[in-house]
């Protein structure tokens, strides 16, 4: 590649709107790679008002009458078949760092900072997801590619980078209850209950999702289990576990089911919205900051 004389880039700053990639390549006796680069570092872009630009679109429109362009999806799986879109650890490690760095210093890549999708647009967002995952061509439902996303999520979750979440819940750090992150006051609220139970000696001790349970011989779906809290009745008695559902979603089930499944030697109780309503009635008073 060529130096860049200070000609050449007043040159390119004072054309480049007007004339574009392959001509200022031309003119310039530079590749296109040479210029587009060159031109994104000086932050120049194509006078979209010109007579040039209205012409290119047409020529590109007319070109591609009569030609049919392959679905994305389609063109995303074959590449993927192919080995073309993996990218290397530390090829991710530099996207992240450059991504983060940039946001640091810019606003949000396409103005959107701050804002928020309008009923229409969420309503057409929420029709081409629909249709995407009712196409059994579709890269979201080929067997491959859901289990790279299942083996991905199952990495995150064993490296403890996966944090689940309740829409619906009130998470949070409790202050009271040793910074300990909660889903939702509901847990937050047993924990404080377990607290109780500790003053009366009616259990030992507890702890908050210490241990993961996993499915081995599942490959895809539910393979592994978390358990809300762990507890000891006594010093020298063995642990169990116990579960917090205010309400049991089919994935809840799942993983209770497996559970007994994999792992029948372990005792699972599961703590549902009636016992949490009768505890709440006779000992809430009694608790210190039951929420």
């Amino acid at each position: 590649m060529k130096h860049w004389t200070d000609d050449d880039v007043n040159w390119l700053v004072n054309n480049y709107p007007s004339l574009g990639k392959m001509a200022s390549a031309s003119y310039l006796n530079k590749s296109e790679a040479s210029i587009r680069q060159k031109a994104s570092k000086l932050n120049l872009r194509i006078d979209k008002d010109n007579t040039f630009f209205k012409e290119w679109q047409l020529r590109a429109a007319k070109s591609k009458v009569g030609k049919k362009r392959p679905e994305q999806a389609k063109v995303m799986l074959e590449l993927h078949k192919q080995g073309r879109l993996r990218m290397t650890d530390n090829g991710k490690k530099l996207i992240s760092e450059k991504t983060k760095e940039r946001l640091l210093t810019t606003e949000h890549p396409k103005g959107f900072s701050g804002k928020s999708h309008s009923p229409d647009t969420k309503k057409k967002i929420s029709i081409s997801s629909r249709t995407m995952w009712a196409d059994s061509e579709s890269i979201v439902n080929q067997s491959e590619y859901r289990q790279t996303i299942s083996d991905r999520m199952s990495l995150q979750q064993r490296e403890g980078k996966l944090r689940n979440g309740y829409s619906r819940g009130s998470q949070g750090r409790r202050a009271d209850l040793g910074n300990i992150f909660f889903r939702s006051s509901w847990e937050a609220n047993y924990a404080r209950y377990l607290n109780f139970l500790m003053t009366q000696g009616q259990i030992y001790k507890w702890e908050f999702e210490p241990d993961t349970f996993w499915f081995e011989e599942i490959k895809r779906g539910v393979r592994s289990y978390l358990p809300d809290f762990k507890l000891w009745d006594s010093k020298d008695s063995d642990p169990y576990y116990v579960e917090v559902k205010g309400w049991m979603d089919d994935k809840s089930k799942t993983k209770i089911k497996r559970m007994k499944k994999y792992y029948p030697h372990i005792r699972l109780d599961v703590f549902d919205s009636k016992q949490y309503a009768e505890i709440k009635k006779k000992l809430s008073r009694l608790i210190k900051g039951w929420e």
